[in-house]
């Protein structure tokens, strides 16, 4: 009998080991492209190089061949392209370099090819998307830079260490969205240590970061300049809840807006707007070890009824 058990007990454990194996190779297999606007040069912008089949010219092409887990490698230089779109698992990151003072600058840059497209990049109801290192420029042809959105549970897939710049392009008729935005069901989305200095048009609900419509997400550690803009900072709109932490917002009309929609507004600094932070009470807001100063009307209004933020 002890010996059987002992049989049992070792075709079990080499069992295990089989699977820890398979997993630890399966774990290993994610392919690394590489895409570089300096193939260009051939008679298509789609044309790769030659020296091996995981290099490419475009982002797209890049996505088109990886596969869920893959990392896409975007060298410097400028890419001009239609709407990317992302439907699976990938990591996408852009080339930088670290100046004296000890910061981080991108390198690679994303435009949009065509004039009055609503996005730049699209993610689409999928899990485990990084992007990073990019700067995006709506170049007067795009409203927002990267959207996340559909029913889905994106596992907290991110955007983050990305600059956002440039003139708006046509809104097509909206008043509702943001240049980085997560919407139409999308849950557990971050956006995260971002400047975003692109303009934002002066809509109600427009927002440089913002969800609607949309619940888990994060917006923690940007730095938002509205120049001047009639629209706002950060939105909140519809569910939530939502996490805006440690950034910085400023010269926007509202530095952070939240209508219909649970948030939780800590350790942010929030200075030179119209009005720091608009909340609305009745849908549950919590505000507290902010830096609220120097906002032209309120730093901070509720409507309708109060708030505590004393605690700030």
């Amino acid at each position: 009998m002890k010996s059987r058990k002992w049989r049992l007990a070792s075709g079990f454990l080499a069992a295990c080991l089989v699977a820890l194996v398979f997993g630890a190779v399966q774990a290993q297999a994610a392919t690394t492209y590489t895409v570089d606007d300096d193939w260009q040069s051939g008679s298509s912008p789609y044309t790769e190089d030659t020296d091996g089949d995981t290099d490419f010219a475009t982002i797209q092409k890049a996505i088109a061949a990886a596969s869920p887990g893959d990392i896409i490698n975007v060298a410097a230089g400028t890419y001009e392209e239609d709407v990317i779109l992302i439907t699976k698992a990938l990591t996408i990151k852009g080339a930088n370099y670290r100046t004296a003072a000890g910061s981080y600058v991108t390198m690679t840059t994303v435009k949009p090819a065509s004039p009055h497209m609503a996005y730049l990049l699209s993610i689409y109801s999928c899990q485990d998307v990084f992007i990073s290192w990019l700067t995006l420029d709506l170049a007067g042809r795009a409203v927002t830079a990267a959207v996340f959105w559909g029913y889905n549970d994106f596992n907290y897939s991110s955007l983050s260490d990305c600059r956002i710049q440039g003139e708006a392009g046509d809104t097509w008729g909206r008043n509702l969205y943001c240049v980085l935005e997560a919407y139409n069901g999308a849950e557990k989305v971050k956006f995260e240590r971002n400047i975003l200095d692109a303009e934002i048009l002066g809509f109600d609900y427009a927002a440089g970061i913002g969800f609607y419509c949309a619940g888990d997400i994060i917006i923690k550690n940007n730095v938002i300049n509205g120049h001047g803009t009639a629209g706002n900072g950060v939105v909140g709109l519809i569910y939530g809840p939502g996490y805006i932490e440690g950034n910085t917002i400023t010269d926007c009309d509202n530095g952070i807006y939240q209508n219909q929609a649970r948030l939780e507004i800590k350790d942010n600094v929030i200075y030179e707007n119209n009005i720091g932070i608009f909340a609305d009470p009745s849908w549950g807001c919590t505000i507290h070890e902010n830096s609220i100063y120097e906002n032209e009307s309120y730093g901070v209004l509720a409507y309708p009824g109060s708030i505590d933020a004393e605690d700030n």
